[in-house]
Order: structure tokens, then C-alpha cells, then sequence
């Protein structure tokens, strides 16, 4: 075993065994609250930095690398976590998640290539960065094959009685020793073998893609089909706007590789680098789409902290595609521009993150301020308003809540459901309980019903009375906002929807403030509630301005009812099997 096989693996065994010890310390409370998160953090993060600079740096330049990066990150991470009356609540933030992830990942190609030829050396960054992308992939897999072998053999000796593997699995510490010297062992080899496991390979089959116009037709025909689709219906949802900045990014990691660590290394031919030039001129399109996308999501809704994390990614998507697109204008050297608007934007990430972690942008307290200002001038109804969400902002979120004041109390003065919200939300220890009666009776009051007969009632008011107070209360809100047409955002539909159930039932429809639909079906049989999902035959469910308009016409009249064109086959008694449509 060579020196450095030897070197990885201990740092690898140590690691884990640093981390169990701080692990069974934070679990017997001999280490609590945020020194308990800090240590964790500070641990994971040298731990990791250790192993992937240790061989391209000296140990003790990746140990003191590590530490100060691990550290510093801890200390931000420590300094967000204030925000938060209960300190776990940090680790639910998504965007200061997002923000340490960056600051333990993006710094160590810039350590390493600072050590060998300067920090902005294009050639030792992507070499460093696309190398230690392979080394730790490779790891990861052989991490993953060793504990396959492992419980593979613990479940073959279990056959003839021999437990001793998982009588040693379940020693303390054990697991974690096991995956540190694993991992440490599997890095040293990549090492050993560093000419051959190269990222060379990955590029080449990434550079393939490049003159395949794939991308380059899906925006052309996405924006093409934009007015025909509706642009404000489109951009309503989050599923839109992740996928126009999956194609950015899937556009920039492209150009990337084609463009590769230099002139030398970068495809020769005239059509491979005329094919990059148009895709790197247009990934400003789908990013410049995403961030209208989360513009209409931001004017509809107001800002909270999912959102201000969404809108700096696809902000940094368009920083990649503006700084591509002005590189391509200017036509010589345009391959090197793009390298070094990639420089650029890596080093722009940490600099975020770091501000995402401080006061000075501080994202519970933005959205908090927003989502209030839109309650006092009234573009936010209380229904709408998130309760559970301000209350997980921590301190900024629930800071905003004084200042609603008596509109706030006039508001749900005469609406139980609220009165019992703002009661749980207001920091009483013991709140108001809820008048289920007075509960039902507004419910039944605003919730559209079709068709409006004594039978349907009578299912409908069966129906409430089997549901608890939490399903009532939120069918409530939704019908405290009004459609963009004029009416309650919900609507009862009574019909015999089930063949196989005597009597009707009833498809409950409603529409929250950010436009998504809330649908369930519901049974009565001898006198027992059931609870139905909700599918489409024709397509995907209706969302945003269609389901608004299907309960707008719903509203208007009794729901027709057709057959579904789906048949079954039994046999033998057996369950019956469709065509799924």
C-alpha cells in the first residue's frame, strides 16, 4: 500500500470517527442548541475539504484550507441561525441550506489552483473543478459497493447462522469507520491513477451533445408556442420556471465542456464551435424566461424566502447567458471570454451565499416585510395570508405580526375558522378552541353547492360532519378567496360518481392564493365517510387559469356526467385490470 493509500484512508477512518464521537456527543446532550449545529457543520465541512484537496495539495495546506473554510462557513451558518428562535428551524431554511452547500463546494478548485498557478488560472480551475467532480463520484460508487458486499455477506452467513457482521455493524462507530476508510482509500487510488480517471471522458461526451440541436430546438419551439399556451397561465407554476433553469444550466455545463480548458483543448472544427456559439448565445433565453416566470409568481404571491432562493439562481442562470451572449457578440477570442465569464460567475455564488447568510440580506426579514405590506394595502386577503409560514421565518416572520393591528381583528371578527387561526398564531399557549358548529354553518354559507337540493345538502353537511376542524378551516380559506372571475375559490359538485356505490357522491374543488388546486372526491357508505383522490382522463390535472375557470363554470350549474372510457377485465375472480388512458 503506498504512502498516500495509507495517508487518505487513516484521514478517512479519523474523519468518521471525529464525526460519530460528535454525533454520540449532540445525541446524549453532552453538546446542545447552536454549538451543537455549529461543531456539526464546522466537522462535516473540514472533514469533506480535507479529503477532497488532500493530493493535489500537501495535507497540511488542505488541513488549514479546510479549517478556515469549514470555520468561516460554520460561523455564518451560526450567525443565520439567530434568526430563529429554535435553532433546528436553520436547517429547514432551504436558502441557507443552499448557502452553506456553495460555500463547502465552489472554494476548493480556487484553493487548489491558487497553490499552483494563481486563483484565476482557467486551465488549473477546470482541470481541479472537473477532477475532483470524477473523484468524488468515483468514491461515492465505491463507497456504495462496499456496503453492498457488506450486507450481501451479512445476509449470506445469516442463512447458516452466523450473525458476526451485524453483531459488529451494531458497534458503536463501527459504520462510520467503515465509510471513512472506505472513502479515504477509494480517493487515494483515484489518485494513483489520476492520467487515466480523468474528466476527459465526461467532456468529450458532453462536447457530443453540442452539435445536436436538441436544446437549441426546444427553446425555439417553447417560446414559439408561448402566446398560443398563455403566458401568465404558463408562468404560474414552479414546475416551469425549475425546468426553463434546468435548460440554462444544462446549456451552460454544455458550452462548458465544449469550450473546455483552453484553445488547444477546445474542438478544432468550424461547425463543433459555430454549433457552441449558438447555444452559448442562446442559454440568455430560457434563463431570461425563468426570471419573468418568477417575477409573475412574485407580483401574484409576494416575495418569501423559496422564492428570493429561486429568483438568485435564475438571476445567476441569466448573469451565465448575458455574459455568453456579449462574449459571442463580439465575435474573436469568444472562447476565452466564456471561460472567463465562468470564473466570474463562480466567484459571484460565494459572495451571495455569504450575504445570504448576514443581515444584509437576510430573506425571512424580506419576505416577512413583503407578505405584511400587501396584507395592510390589501393585495393579500387574511385567508390567504400563510400564518404557518410566517411563524417558520422565525424572529422576522413573527416580528411582522403586531403591526396588523385592528385590521387584522376586524377582518376575522364573525369568521370562526380565522378567529381560531389568529388565536393558535398569536403565541397563546392555550388557543380559543373552535366552535365546529359556527365552523360548518360559514362553510356551508360560502361554499358554492351543485346543484343546490335538499339531497345534495344533506351529503354535503354528512360530509362536514366527518372531517376534522383542520380540513374545514382550510376548504374555508380557499373560498375566502375570490376567482379572478368574480365569486368564492371553491365549489361542491354532487353527482353519482362511483358505479359501484349506491347514491351520489360529492368532488370538493378549491383554489389557493398562489392558484394551485385542491380537489378530493367523498362517499358516504352506511353512514362511514371515504376519502377519494382526484384524476383526469383527457390530461393533466386543470391548475392556475383553468381551474379557476372550471370552478367559475361549476359555480354556474350542476355537473354534467359522462361515462370514463376505461373498461376492465376479471377473470377467475381476480381484480379487475385497465388500460391505464
Amino acid at each position: 500500500m503506498t504512502q498516500q493509500r495509507i495517508v487518505l484512508t487513516l484521514i478517512g477512518t479519523l474523519s468518521g470517527l471525529a464525526l460519530y464521537l460528535l454525533a454520540l456527543g449532540i445525541g446524549r446532550g453532552l453538546i446542545e442548541g447552536r454549538l451543537a449545529y455549529g461543531l456539526a457543520l464546522a466537522a462535516l465541512g473540514f472533514c469533506g475539504g480535507l479529503l477532497a484537496m488532500t493530493g493535489p495539495l500537501l495535507l497540511a495546506r488542505a488541513a488549514l484550507s479546510a479549517l478556515v473554510v469549514s470555520c468561516a462557513t460554520a460561523v455564518l451558518f451560526s450567525w443565520a441561525g439567530l434568526r430563529f428562535a429554535e435553532v433546528g428551524d436553520s436547517v429547514g431554511s432551504v436558502i441557507v441550506i443552499a448557502a452553506v452547500l456553495i460555500l463547502l463546494t465552489i472554494p476548493w478548485p480556487f484553493v487548489i489552483a491558487e497553490d499552483k498557478a494563481g486563483w484565476r488560472d482557467y486551465p488549473t480551475l477546470f482541470a481541479e473543478g472537473w477532477g475532483m467532480v470524477m473523484r468524488v463520484s468515483i468514491a461515492a460508487l465505491f463507497v456504495g459497493l462496499v456496503w453492498g458486499v457488506i450486507f450481501l455477506s451479512d445476509a449470506v452467513l445469516g442463512l447458516v447462522g452466523v450473525t458476526v457482521i451485524g453483531s459488529l455493524l451494531q458497534i458503536g462507530g463501527v459504520a462510520w469507520l467503515v465509510t471513512g476508510a472506505a472513502t479515504g482509500l477509494a480517493l487515494a487510488v483515484v489518485l494513483e491513477f489520476a492520467d487515466l480517471v480523468t474528466a476527459n471522458l465526461v467532456l468529450r461526451l458532453l462536447g457530443l451533445l453540442v452539435p445536436v440541436p436538441v436544446l437549441v430546438v426546444v427553446i425555439m419551439v417553447f417560446v414559439a408556442m408561448l402566446p398560443l399556451r398563455g403566458m401568465a397561465g404558463l408562468f404560474g407554476a414552479t414546475s416551469i420556471t425549475a425546468a426553463l433553469l434546468a435548460i440554462a444550466v444544462c446549456g451552460v455545463t454544455l458550452v462548458t465542456a465544449s469550450v473546455d480548458q483552453d484553445e488547444m483543448a477546445a474542438p478544432a472544427q468550424p461547425w463543433m464551435q459555430r454549433a457552441t456559439q449558438v447555444l452559448a448565445a442562446l442559454v440568455a433565453v430560457p434563463a431570461g424566461l425563468a426570471v419573468w416566470a418568477v417575477w409573475l409568481r412574485v407580483v401574484a404571491g409576494g416575495r418569501t424566502p423559496n422564492r428570493l432562493l429561486l429568483a438568485t439562481a435564475v438571476l445567476a442562470a441569466l448573469g451565465y447567458g448575458a455574459l455568453y451572449l456579449v462574449a459571442v457578440l463580439r465575435g474573436g477570442g469568444w472562447m476565452e471570454q466564456v471561460r472567463q465569464a465562468n470564473i466570474s460567475m463562480a466567484g459571484l455564488l460565494p459572495v451571495l451565499a455569504v450575504l445570504w447568510l448576514t443581515p444584509i440580506l437576510n430573506p425571512e426579514a424580506i419576505a416577512a416585510r413583503n407578505q405584511m405590506a400587501r396584507f395592510n394595502d390589501g393585495r393579500t386577503q387574511l385567508g390567504a395570508l400563510d400564518l404557518v409560514a410566517l411563524q417558520q421565518w422565525g424572529g422576522p416572520g413573527r416580528g411582522r405580526w403586531p403591526i396588523c393591528g385592528n385590521r387584522r381583528q376586524q377582518a376575522a371578527a364573525g369568521n370562526a375558522a380565522l378567529s381560531a387561526r389568529l388565536a393558535a398564531f398569536d403565541g397563546k399557549a392555550q388557543p380559543a378552541p373552535v366552535d365546529l358548529a359556527a365552523l360548518r354553518a360559514s362553510l356551508a354559507r360560502d361554499m358554492p353547492l351543485q346543484p343546490a337540493s335538499p339531497a345534495a345538502a344533506a351529503l354535503r353537511d354528512a360530509i362536514f360532519a366527518q372531517v376534522a376542524a383542520s380540513d374545514l378551516g382550510d376548504w374555508l380559506q380557499d373560498c375566502d378567496i375570490p376567482l379572478p372571475q368574480g365569486g368564492p375559490g371553491c365549489v361542491l359538485g354532487v353527482a353519482d360518481l362511483l358505479t359501484d356505490v349506491p347514491g351520489d357522491e360529492a368532488m370538493l374543488i378549491g383554489r389557493s392564493g398562489d392558484g394551485y388546486m385542491t380537489m378530493e372526491g367523498f362517499a358516504v357508505v352506511d353512514g362511514v365517510l371515504q376519502r377519494h383522490g382526484i384524476t383526469s382522463f383527457t390530461g393533466a390535472l386543470p391548475e392556475f387559469e383553468a381551474g379557476a375557470g372550471l370552478i367559475h363554470a361549476l359555480q354556474l350549474a350542476a355537473p354534467a356526467v359522462a361515462g370514463a372510457p376505461v373498461n376492465q377485465i376479471s377473470a377467475g375472480g381476480s381484480a379487475g385490470l385497465a388500460i391505464a388512458p
